[in-house]
């Protein structure tokens, strides 16, 4: 067996020990800065999804105000279109229905060009309907397949403020 001197010894495992800390502390510092960021990411895209909620309902409301019809059936011709109902660089929604108290669907729309819209509309499916306020929203983030989704459900009032039907829809975050 190899004999050193212990100041070449004491060198050598003083080093070893200081580059496993060095690494460990790397470690522990990258995962936590992927947390940080992927809880602002979440964060970011919920603030999105809510943004294109708000511009769903502010079409309805012109269609309302311009036609004087009913918040559904303004609902159905802002969906009716065939286009997707929001787009932003980050995203798009990718299947939006509107439903009453009694979860009946009353308007619904899906992008046909979206990879997995058949994962979707059984993810749509298995979802309870929710009835969330006036001014509430409720949001899960979700991964169907490979991609990243957001679900959301809102209210959608009416000329009077009051709640004439519900939304909910999946918002594709963009890769």
């Amino acid at each position: 067996m190899k004999t050193y001197p212990l100041r070449k010894f004491v060198h050598r495992v003083l080093l070893v020990r200081l580059g496993l800390a060095a690494a460990v502390i790397a470690v522990v510092v990258g995962l936590i800065t992927y947390h940080a960021q992927h809880l602002q990411f979440q964060r970011e895209v919920a603030d999105l999804e809510r943004r294109g909620v708000l511009t769903i309902l502010e079409k309805v409301r012109f269609v309302m105000e311009r036609q004087l019809t009913a918040a559904v059936t303004a609902l159905r011709d802002v969906l009716g279109h065939g286009d997707p109902p929001v787009v932003y660089r980050a995203g798009r929604f990718v299947y939006v229905q509107v439903y009453d108290r009694g979860s009946a669907v009353l308007a619904d729309q899906a992008v046909s060009d979206q990879p997995g819209i058949d994962g979707v509309r059984a993810f749509m499916a298995s979802r309870h309907f929710s009835f969330p306020g006036p001014g509430e929203d409720e949001l899960l983030m979700t991964s169907i397949g490979d991609a990243s989704f957001v679900f959301v459900s809102a209210a959608v009032a009416d000329q009077t403020g009051n709640t004439a039907a519900f939304t909910r829809g999946m918002f594709a975050v963009s890769p």
